[in-house]
């Protein structure tokens, strides 16, 4: 299902708890957004592709965990509803 959003900018993290953030767009007119990767660990941070969640920065509240393999798929959907649902009320 095509719905829009582009990875605009591949980003570094924070060496702290962020692993890396993809500022996100849709339209001209919307955004940007930016999805932080969480990657806190013991001993350093962890490598994007390592990242065990991310959340929206400008929304908190819009998070997804990618250590559920069983409800992932759904979680997933859930993430872009929102993520759409936000788009909308920035227009």
């Amino acid at each position: 299902m095509q719905r829009g959003w582009r990875v605009s900018i591949a980003g570094d993290g924070n060496d702290y708890d962020t692993s890396g953030t993809w500022q996100i767009n849709r339209e001209a007119k919307v955004g940007p957004l930016h999805i932080d990767f969480n990657g806190l660990d013991d001993m350093s941070t962890l490598p994007v592709n390592e990242a065990y969640g991310c959340r929206v920065r400008e929304r908190p509240d819009i998070s997804l965990y990618f250590a559920k393999p069983k409800t992932f798929n759904v979680d997933l959907e859930a993430f872009i509803e929102q993520l759409d649902q936000c788009c909308n009320q920035l227009d």
